[in-house]
């Protein structure tokens, strides 16, 4: 998903740049506000959109990256991911799923959790 999302960008700005319509130029303040919300709180956070400078969610963010790069998913074949994107939108991230099991079982009952949901096989 992370691969196919980075293809997207990159290749949308590259279109964006050859048409003259690349955005460049962003308050750089509001860029790490935004990274570092994004890694602390959930989606429903507020955080300053970098075009606009209006208050929004990291959820109105990624909905407004997805709009941005629809084309690119499409043209590579990827827009399959939009699936995962939306879900982890509506229910949260693996890593907020864990941090519930720890609030609620503490360490003990992440371990648990953790074994009992890996996925693999052994040949």
């Amino acid at each position: 998903m992370l691969s196919a999302l980075a293809q997207a960008l990159v290749y949308q700005a590259v279109e964006d740049y050859n048409s003259n319509t690349l955005l460049e130029s962003f308050n750089m303040e509001y860029l790490y506000d935004g990274l570092w919300k994004a890694s602390r709180f959930p989606m429903e956070a507020n955080i300053i959109d970098p075009v606009t400078y209006e208050v929004c969610t990291i959820k109105g963010q990624i909905e407004q990256m997805m709009e941005y790069t629809n084309d690119s998913l499409n043209f590579f074949n990827n827009s399959h991911i939009v699936k995962s994107v939306n879900h982890i939108c509506e229910n949260g991230t693996e890593g907020d799923d864990q941090m519930e099991v720890y609030n609620n079982s503490g360490f003990d009952g992440l371990k648990s959790y953790l074994m009992d949901n890996i996925e693999f096989q052994l040949n």
